[in-house]
């Protein structure tokens, strides 16, 4: 007789506890009126949705400079806002390259860090017809992340008659290693 009632009790709780947890889950929905106005909610932008910015062509460089006249240019740009003057600076194929948010975030950032409180230009070489320079620089307010400056080697070349940057770094590559060529 224990046997039987202790499984009626098992018998009662299993059924208790299958009719305790629907089957399937189900959702509540108020049926409130909505009206939702057409036309008047702007799109939500994409999250990749970057301001498109084409180059502003004699902003930065021109057929009558040199390569190291661009490039002093290009670092007068540091406190201009002109995001599109720093990506005249810029080669298409660079542009191309590095296209997409990189680049045009990374000439707006550049167009807006301030003025330099330090600039050292120094011809490297010309490697299959491109001008390499070192640059080091320093602005007026550090980079926390570089308190000392910066040190890129930039590598510019001519496009549509006008001096560009068509390579950058923080090293060069041995000359007979380079495969960019300058007209």
């Amino acid at each position: 007789m224990d046997g039987l009632r202790t499984l009626a009790a098992l018998l009662v709780l299993a059924a208790c506890a299958s009719a305790a947890v629907p089957s399937e889950p189900t959702a509540v929905v108020p049926s409130l009126p909505v009206s939702i106005p057409t036309g008047s909610v702007p799109p939500v932008p994409s999250p990749t949705a970057v301001p498109e910015f084409t180059p502003r062509v004699g902003a930065c460089t021109s057929a009558g400079i040199g390569t190291r006249a661009m490039l002093e240019r290009y670092f007068s740009l540091t406190s201009s806002g002109d995001a599109a003057a720093v990506l005249d600076c810029f080669a298409r194929t660079y542009r191309e390259r590095y296209d997409g948010a990189d680049m045009r975030g990374s000439a707006i950032a550049f167009s807006r860090q301030g003025p330099l409180a330090r600039l050292d230009l120094a011809y490297v070489d010309t490697v299959n017809g491109c001008d390499r320079y070192r640059a080091e620089f320093q602005f007026v307010t550090p980079d926390p992340l570089y308190p000392n400056g910066f040190g890129i080697f930039y590598t510019v070349g001519r496009e549509d008659g006008a001096p560009r940057i068509v390579d950058g770094g923080t090293m060069l590559a041995p000359p007979e290693r380079v495969t960019i060529v300058c007209a």
